[in-house]
């Protein structure tokens, strides 16, 4: 495990080298991230979200149901089924499988009908440092005002943003946050998605160790729960 972890430092220490040289956004695919793209993907259930299950020949088990904590809903006659990570449609196919154990006709529909916030990691150079729901159309600039804003220490101009990908490995790219608010480019201003880590480094390279270790020791530890493999 750590040999893995101390690969993923020097990919940090890396980037910070090309982050000085303004190369937006990263491609470190060789070290541990994937190059990065801003293509849509079908949406993800995750716990908090509401969902209607409809069967068209059995609407007496149709209801709505909220994913727990776990990622599971409660289904009657197939009992608890995992559908955090999964698109409704994937939800749908496989709910189709197993009530054709127990009904004749089990044609299924999966609808989403609430949404969860989108939790946001913001750590570094920031006020307040931690974990927050985002609802709603939200930026990078927001996530960083919603943390209290920048310290006077912080390289606004170099904000690092880490999202995994629909394999659940991660890619990065840096936004100019300074460009938003200084000249209104709102190109620079990424829209947010959730299980995002919105990380403000220090100015100089030199803060390449304080970076590992508030990213790498305090943030990393949550991805295992999402499926993230870095090793």
């Amino acid at each position: 495990m750590w040999g893995g972890m101390y690969r993923v430092w020097i990919a940090f220490a890396v980037f910070l080298v090309a982050a000085c040289a303004g190369d937006r956004p990263v491609q470190t695919s060789g070290l541990e991230f994937e190059p990065w793209s801003a293509e849509s993907e079908e949406y993800r259930l995750r716990p908090g979200d509401e969902i209607e299950l409809r069967l068209t020949y059995n609407p007496e088990l149709n209801d709505r149901f909220v994913i727990a904590p776990d990622g599971t809903i409660s289904l009657p006659l197939v009992g608890f089924v995992q559908v955090s990570g999964a698109t409704p449609r994937q939800v749908q196919a496989y709910l189709t499988q197993l009530y054709a154990k127990e009904l004749r006709r089990p044609e299924v529909t999966v609808i989403p009908r609430v949404f969860a916030p989108r939790r946001i990691y913001v750590g570094g150079e920031v006020e307040t440092p931690g974990v927050y729901d985002m609802a709603g159309d939200t930026g990078v600039l927001q996530a960083i005002v919603a943390a209290g804003g920048f310290r006077t220490t912080a390289a606004d101009e170099r904000v690092v943003l880490i999202r995994r990908t629909p394999r659940n490995t991660p890619m990065m790219r840096l936004v100019d946050v300074r460009s938003i608010y200084e000249e209104g480019n709102l190109a620079e201003d990424v829209p947010l998605k959730g299980l995002d880590i919105v990380y403000v480094p220090r100015t100089g390279i030199a803060e390449a160790g304080v970076f590992v270790e508030q990213y790498i020791r305090n943030l990393l530890p949550f991805y295992p729960s999402v499926g993230y493999a870095l090793n």
